[in-house]
């Protein structure tokens, strides 16, 4: 496992923006969610990684050629991925201000897990718990694809890539406008990566080891980040 954190690591410092999946506009909202279950439901009784990539469609009635050049094992992974970040926010649920943080009297143009403090911990807690929520709905679908990606040597950038688009959608969910590149996108998609490990390990469904890996590991970057702001003003205090 340390080798593998030790590539997806790498993999982060290496990614890039992602296009949208391919797979993504051949499908309506509805469509989609029904083929995602579809791939799970095929992922827990056989293995992701088994199942031959043109089965998944069977179901969907799509033209043969419309999927020739799209179907590929990694964009039905991407496609899963994409179908756990809608559910970031509840389903029925409309982006509004109350998922937004309190704001505080700090610098608006100082960009940090620090500005608004508590509360954007909270936020990120809440909108990912929501995630490993829908995750949970399927488990053994969901382990079954996640642990493909460790079985392959293309895994890591895969895995990164993924990571740092959900990070991407939590900061905006969030209210945290950002560049594309910003490195706190890295920052938050290596505590996703740690918790995605600890729902792994908690088979009771009660989530107590997820939550609290997330919660430690997002007050821990926090406290990162007070620490740098700190050391880079010249009175060494940080900001209130």
């Amino acid at each position: 496992m340390r080798n593998i954190a030790a590539a997806f690591a790498a993999s982060l410092a290496k990614s890039r923006p992602l296009a949208a999946n391919p797979l993504g506009a051949l499908l309506s909202p509805g469509e989609r969610a029904l083929f995602v279950r579809n791939i799970l439901e095929l992922s827990a009784a056989r293995g992701f990684g088994t199942v031959p990539v043109i089965e998944f469609f069977a179901t969907t009635g799509l033209p043969a050629e419309d999927i020739y050049d799209r179907a590929r094992r990694a964009s039905l992974y991407d496609l899963v991925q994409d179908h756990w970040d809608s559910r970031l926010v509840a389903p029925g649920a409309s982006v509004s201000a109350e998922l937004a943080p309190e704001k505080s009297d700090g610098d608006p143009s100082e960009k940090s897990f620090a500005v608004q403090s508590t509360a954007l911990r909270d936020v990120f807690f809440d909108l990912a718990m929501n995630r490993f929520e829908a995750m949970e709905e399927q488990r053994k679908g969901a382990l079954s694809l996640l642990n493909w990606p460790l079985r392959n040597l293309a895994g890591p950038p895969i895995m990164a890539g993924a990571a740092l688009r959900t990070a991407r959608r939590l900061f905006f969910l969030a209210g945290q406008d950002s560049l594309p590149a910003d490195p706190r996108h890295a920052a938050l998609a290596v505590v996703l990566w740690r918790a995605e490990q600890a729902w792994r390990g908690d088979e009771s469904g009660d989530f107590a080891r997820l939550m609290a890996r997330l919660d430690g590991d997002l007050r821990q970057i926090e406290d990162l980040a007070r620490r740098v702001r700190r050391f880079g003003r010249p009175d060494g205090q940080a900001p209130a």
